[in-house]
């Protein structure tokens, strides 16, 4: 079987800010904690979704933005530019970014480091402010990238058996 891939299919279309500056990692702690109180997500989610949410343990107050060594912002561009100034939609840009960001997170945790996948709700636009990112990209998510505290723990999340998330056919 020839596969051809022609070139235009490639378009990078992920854009990965790796953010190691104290001062970008407290700004960035300081517009998540404004955006992610109680009330945003009890009222943009509804109770149902924090409910859900309780058995990882997770609320507002966002400690790793701030004690990770590293934070890696991961935007989507929805559209680039042609050599001569034209817009160039970047079709999709949402399963590219996806793949990326999940070969990303594969080999943080190959290197032996830890991560979460964090999607930072309401903090994009002020975000991109901060960072001076175009106005072709989108915040997705945020990696925030180091060795776990001596007293970290994780949740015990059960997943779905084999049969439930895949069929296969001899």
């Amino acid at each position: 079987m020839k596969l051809d891939f022609p070139e235009r299919n490639f378009l990078n279309q992920s854009m990965f800010c790796d953010v190691s500056s104290k001062f970008y990692q407290n700004s960035i702690y300081s517009i998540s904690h404004d955006s992610h109180d109680t009330w945003t997500l009890f009222f943009i989610q509804g109770g149902q979704w924090t409910t859900d949410l309780r058995p990882l343990r997770t609320n507002w107050v966002k400690e790793y933005l701030t004690t990770a060594p590293y934070l890696i912002l991961v935007f989507k561009q929805a559209y680039g530019f042609n050599p001569d100034g034209t817009k160039k939609v970047h079709y999709y840009n949402e399963i590219s970014v996806g793949i990326a960001s999940g070969i990303l997170l594969t080999a943080i945790h190959n290197a032996g480091l830890v991560t979460l996948t964090s999607t930072p709700l309401n903090c994009g636009p002020p975000l991109k402010a901060l960072l001076g990112r175009p106005a072709n990209e989108k915040l997705m998510l945020l990696f925030p990238i180091g060795y776990p505290a001596q007293d970290a723990t994780v949740p015990d999340l059960h997943r779905k058996p084999i049969h439930e998330v895949m069929v296969t056919y001899d």
